[in-house]
């Protein structure tokens, strides 16, 4: 089974729809448990993270998929579900003062 969100993605002021997917915890051969990942546009290849069992391997593949927006972000990027500058609701280890922040920046805002 695959998992998938909608979100909006802004570079350059250009606007364009992905959809992240995230596929269920795996066991792989050697018995560890892996969770792939990829989003068609900008990293169409599967990508696994690895965890200790089933829900580790989860978190840690939702937690990269925020730390890969965060990093994008970075590079001129933006990532949304909602509003600008959430991240399309992967805010694993931030605190709500730094989304907060993210969101109520002018640079987040949505062009009219």
């Amino acid at each position: 089974m695959k998992y998938s969100r909608t979100l909006n993605l802004r570079f350059t002021g250009e606007k364009k729809l992905i959809s992240p997917e995230v596929n269920e915890p795996e066991r792989t051969d050697n018995k560890q448990w892996r969770c792939g990942l990829r989003c068609d546009g900008i990293h169409p290849k599967t990508s696994y993270v690895y965890g200790e069992d089933e829900i580790g391997s989860l978190y840690d593949c939702l937690n990269c998929i925020g730390t890969f927006f965060r990093e994008m972000e970075k590079l001129g990027y933006s990532v949304w579900s909602r509003l600008p500058g959430d991240f399309g609701g992967f805010t694993f280890g931030m605190r709500i003062e730094d989304i907060e922040e993210t969101n109520n920046d002018p640079e987040n805002r949505e062009p009219k």
